[in-house]
């Protein structure tokens, strides 16, 4: 039961669930708000706005949440209108936003049937705070405000812009390394562009004297029109057989003719990962050191295990597994170590001696030496 066209006096809402306790289910955010240039949230009131969001999904526009603050009593008696947006919302990948408290059966429905959902306690519940202490475009503060959300802000200026700006402009490429579609990439290259902008306005420099530095190193060292990659190098045996001839203008166009051809991803040559492993002694005190390294635009998740021999008291030694993975979201490395002792196992002798001695004369035999 719902109470529909809420006095404005006593609430700002016009629907509310009729009778209210406190939620015994646990109900964390459903998931961070993903930046994605070209999604949008769409907002079900009514009937109709159920129908066009359909429609709206079906011609590839992207919805990243869907508000649902219902006004329409059809909606709301519509036994098997959860259980199609839980389903629907699951197979898209959008989150559901219950605004209208927490409503069990609803809530209980739209998880049942997959749909990832975010409750707002309307009754005076502690909102989420998020953190994210970086720049953003300046419009940014006024858009979350108009969604609801109280934001707080510092102004950058100096120094403290410069390095702000150009840390943006690695995350800024990183989105624009991980973004999948035409429309996607082409809106983070305009993110990058407009980084660029802000530095060159915080350098006052003009962007023309970037452009310029450009033409010059594509006519110095070429652009990246023909897709080189370079692979390796080798240093030339000092006693050649024949130096090769500088003035041999079809030498570079001949080795092209037996240069192999990458077109999918999957097969782009990489540098296998440097690990080394090292048992040293610092402060007389012996250490084991896991060294490794990849490179950072191309891990997804990488791990790394090794299992190390420490030395213990009395004269006696202990094995430790370490696990360390690596996890990329876009600018952001999520790391976790894992450390754990390894089993021991007897030795041969004591094995013999637990499970394989029987006194003489009991009829077994006894184990060959």
């Amino acid at each position: 039961m719902w109470f529909i066209d809420n006095d404005q006096r006593a609430t700002s809402h016009e629907v509310l669930p009729w009778y209210h306790t406190e939620s015994g289910i646990d109900t964390p955010k459903a998931a961070p708000r993903q930046k994605r240039t070209m999604a949008s949230d769409f907002k079900i009131e009514k009937t109709a706005d159920w129908e066009e969001l359909k429609l709206r999904v079906q011609a590839d526009k992207r919805i990243e949440r869907i508000m649902l603050d219902p006004k329409d009593p059809e909606l709301l008696r519509n036994q098997g209108f959860a259980q199609q947006l839980a389903q629907f919302s699951a197979q898209h990948k959008i989150v559901v936003e219950l605004a209208g408290g927490v409503l069990s059966h609803a809530y209980f429905m739209l998880q049942r049937h997959g749909a990832k959902v975010e409750c707002i306690d309307l009754f005076g519940a502690e909102g989420e705070e998020v953190q994210y202490n970086k720049i953003v475009r300046d419009d940014i503060p006024h858009y979350i405000q108009q969604q609801g959300e109280t934001v707080e802000i510092v102004r950058l200026k100096g120094e403290a812009l410069l390095t702000a700006l150009r840390r943006k402009l690695v995350e800024e490429s990183f989105e624009a390394l991980d973004a999948k579609s035409g429309d996607d990439i082409i809106a983070e290259l305009a993110d990058v562009k407009e980084v660029i902008q802000a530095i060159c306005d915080a350098l006052n420099l003009p962007i023309d004297q970037i452009e310029k530095k450009q033409a010059e190193k594509n006519k110095r060292r070429g652009g990246f029109k023909q897709g080189i990659m370079l692979r390796r190098t080798s240093t030339p045996h000092s006693l050649a057989r024949k130096p090769p001839d500088s003035q041999e203008s079809g030498l570079y166009e001949d080795d092209q003719r037996s240069v192999r051809l990458v077109d999918n991803p999957n097969k782009i040559p990489t540098n296998p990962v440097y690990r080394r492993a090292d048992l040293r002694n610092v402060d007389q005190q012996p250490e084991n050191l896991l060294t490794f390294e990849t490179e950072l635009n191309r891990v997804d998740t990488e791990k790394q295990e090794i299992v190390f021999e420490l030395p213990l008291e009395e004269q006696q030694t202990g094995k430790v597994s370490v696990l360390i993975e690596l996890k990329r979201s876009r600018s952001s490395l999520w790391t976790q170590i894992r450390v754990k002792p390894v089993p021991s196992q007897l030795k041969l002798g004591s094995d013999l001696q637990m499970g394989l001695d029987f006194p003489k004369g009991s009829g077994e035999k006894e184990p060959q030496k």
